[in-house]
């Protein structure tokens, strides 16, 4: 989710208000909990984790955050 960084976050590093930095870390937090919450969902339904969850619940995290990434 590299990537995502610069689609949430670049266009604000030229502020001095800090919202490039908000939003960096709202995007990293918001993708890793939501790729544990997948893997835990999986694992209780399924009793095994898979990649395709992690990338999964990686694209769901990634897409929740993105609206709201400097105001959360």
């Amino acid at each position: 989710w590299f990537g995502w960084f610069g689609f949430n976050a670049g266009s604000w590093l030229g502020n001095d208000d800090g919202v490039g930095a908000v939003m960096f870390l709202n995007t990293q937090v918001a993708t890793a909990a939501a790729v544990l919450g997948w893997l835990a969902y999986e694992k209780l339904r399924h009793g095994s984790f898979t990649t395709l969850g992690a990338a999964s619940g990686a694209v769901s995290g990634l897409v929740a955050i993105t609206p709201a990434g400097g105001s959360v």
